[in-house]
């Protein structure tokens, strides 16, 4: 969640989510026969949270998208001085067999209405499992985080936001942290 407090965001509050129900496929192992997709939604309330939008994916599966499906997971939002809203997450948008995870980050110059993605990763990994006898085996995202740079409206265009997040490689979890600029 984040709240837009520039001067025409009226405290407009942002939530994103990770949310399957619009993307399903036969999976019979699953409790209800299927497996659900995720996306990452939008959604945003003008009156402290009394009313909200209708909700909206940030970067919806292209209809060209080579496989059944991609997941998109663990997003964070955050909204600059100036009323641009980030929002990054994992998403395996690059591999057809949705196992190798990339991290993208969607950029709204227009208060949501409309999204850039940005590939903050350089290629593909697949998150391992039981690599670390004292972590969960399912442990993935603790380090994961999104601000909004508080110099952002600096006139070197040195970035408005800045997004950190966890890549395993051959076994090894490091943490990478990318400036997001205004040229992106």
């Amino acid at each position: 969640m984040a709240v837009d407090t520039s001067r025409n965001g009226h405290d407009t509050i942002y939530i994103v989510w990770s949310d399957g129900r619009d993307n399903s496929t036969v999976e019979l192992i699953a409790t209800d026969g299927l497996y659900h997709f995720s996306d990452i939604l939008l959604s945003s309330s003008s009156d402290g949270g009394t009313t909200w939008s209708k909700s909206a994916p940030v970067s919806p599966t292209p209809p060209d998208f080579r496989g059944a499906g991609r997941d998109q997971f663990q997003p964070g939002i955050a909204v600059d001085p100036d009323g641009n809203i980030a929002v990054c997450y994992y998403d395996r948008r690059n591999d057809p067999v949705n196992n190798a995870v990339d991290r993208y980050c969607s950029l709204s110059r227009n208060h949501g209405r409309t999204f850039r993605d940005v590939r903050q990763t350089a290629a593909s990994w697949i998150p391992t499992k039981a690599t670390d006898f004292l972590l969960s085996d399912t442990f993935l995202g603790d380090y994961d985080a999104l601000a909004a740079h508080l110099e952002s409206r600096r006139d070197d265009d040195s970035g408005t936001f800045f997004d950190s997040f966890q890549v395993i490689k051959n076994v090894v979890p490091s943490v990478r942290g990318r400036r997001l600029g205004r040229d992106q």
